[in-house]
């Protein structure tokens, strides 16, 4: 007869007597005495016994299963959870084209400083409704450069003019760094499209505009800017966006410009009272770009490729006018007109002024620009420089450009009020500045004078 001995130490005992079996067991430790036939009839009744073990676990789980289920059920909800906070399915390149030809109809125009009534009616039928999505797009590492371009220029046709759409657009978490980054890429038609995206979010919109700033905005821009291998497009829009970083927005009715004019007692425009309150200042990014080195002489430089000349076609494109994409995205009539932009914000910064002079001479010639755009910009640079509307008087057949200072005297008038002043007239001071009219206006023999002759301008006199 065999001996069972079973072990409750924890420890698997050796028989002592032969044919003895040991059984490893963890309750007790007493010695049983079986024969072959018992030990058969234990293991059956062992085997059913862990059947319906089985059966009762389907029944009756263990706290083991009851914690792998619960686990499982965590995990589920997590996903759920992390699935929402993400919004839903990135968009295809095929759906983000059929959005955008959805809302943009068949406006091509390369600069788009306002959308078409088609543009309108289609955002108000729902066309702006996946916005999330396409800001979504933006913010997905896995999405291509040419995926960014179309879910960007989708966005810029949702949010330009239409400030509602830029609040919507705000409110996405962490899509001002993402649009940044964009800027930053190597492919040229979607930094030139992130750009753009900043030239139409940041308008009037203190989050849009004060986000950019914190994000480093400005130093990407500018670096778009001063790359000599940068298409004409990409200079265009980061120089567009720097502009409307630059300017202040103010709580004005329709539009949220601020508007600017010259007083008698200060040297520098200020702010009208009409105007008030300011709700966004770019007054962090006038300085910043001050700091910048080069910055202020390639802004100065592009704006002195304009203006444009004779009457616009298909090969003398005006920016205002009739630029196209995808034809016009290197013409290098783009550039002047956004320098110009970026350099007239920056005049409202005084310590401004001094870097921002040497421009003056070519806006006097922008001015008078058969483009509007080109036009536009160039005055308002002048108004922040100059008190008089038109400081630039030619002599000798445009061989000579003549400037006129900053002047006002006691009967508020400009230099462009001595035009035949006399010598003694000419002696009048300027109430601000305490400078005289002989040194300050061209037409008493002051000013500053520069030779335009043959394309090149020089300063021949300081005045």
């Amino acid at each position: 007869m065999n001996k069972l001995r079973i072990s409750f130490s924890g420890k698997i005992p050796k028989p002592k007597l032969p044919g003895e079996i040991a059984i490893y067991n963890m309750d007790s430790l007493l010695p049983v005495q079986q024969d072959r036939g018992s030990q058969q009839s234990s293991l059956n009744g062992r085997k059913t016994r862990r059947e319906r073990s089985m059966a009762d676990d389907a029944y009756y789980p263990s706290n083991k299963t009851m914690c792998g289920v619960s686990i499982c059920i965590v995990m589920i909800f997590v996903m759920l959870f992390f699935r929402d906070q993400k919004g839903v399915t990135i968009l295809s390149d095929d759906e983000l084209t059929d959005m955008l030809e959805n809302i943009k109809g068949n406006d091509n125009r390369l600069f788009r400083w306002d959308v078409t009534p088609l543009t309108v009616q289609r955002r108000g039928h729902g066309g702006c409704t996946k916005l999330p999505e396409a800001c979504q797009v933006l913010q997905d590492p896995r999405a291509t450069p040419a995926s960014k371009r179309l879910a960007a220029e989708f966005l810029t046709f949702c949010l330009t003019d239409a400030p509602t759409q830029r609040v919507r657009f705000s409110r996405h978490e962490g899509i001002h760094r993402a649009v940044i980054e964009m800027v930053e890429l190597k492919d040229s038609a979607a930094s030139a499209m992130a750009s753009h995206l900043i030239y139409s979010s940041a308008f009037a919109n203190e989050k849009n505009h004060q986000s950019y700033i914190f994000e480093g905005a400005v130093e990407a821009l500018a670096n778009v800017v001063m790359n000599p291998n940068a298409l004409t497009s990409q200079i265009m829009w980061a120089s567009a966006a720097l502009q409307n970083l630059a300017a202040s927005y103010c709580s004005t009715a329709d539009d949220g410009r601020c508007y600017w004019e010259w007083t008698l007692e200060n040297s520098h425009v200020q702010l009208e009272e009409d105007s008030l309150p300011m709700i966004s200042d770019g007054i962090v990014v006038r300085e910043t770009m001050l700091n910048i080195d080069g910055l202020i002489e390639t802004l100065t430089k592009l704006a002195c490729t304009g203006p444009v000349e004779g009457s616009y076609n298909n090969d003398n494109v005006f920016p205002g006018e009739n630029t196209i994409m995808g034809r016009d995205d290197n013409n290098p009539n783009l550039m002047a007109w956004a320098a110009t932009g970026v350099l007239k914000n920056l005049a409202l910064e005084p310590l401004a002024h001094e870097r921002i002079e040497p421009a003056l001479q070519c806006m006097c010639k922008m001015k008078d620009s058969p483009d509007w755009l080109e036009q536009h910009k160039s005055s308002d640079l002048i108004l922040f420089l100059r008190r008089e509307q038109d400081p630039c008087w030619y002599r000798d057949d445009e061989e000579l450009l003549c400037i006129d200072k900053n002047f006002v005297d006691q009967d508020h008038y400009h230099c462009d009020g001595y035009k035949q002043a006399t010598e003694d007239e000419c002696r009048n001071e300027c109430v601000v500045t305490g400078i005289s009219a002989k040194k300050a206006c061209c037409e008493c023999g002051g000013g500053t004078v520069y030779r335009t002759g043959g394309g090149v301008s020089m300063l021949t006199s300081p005045g």
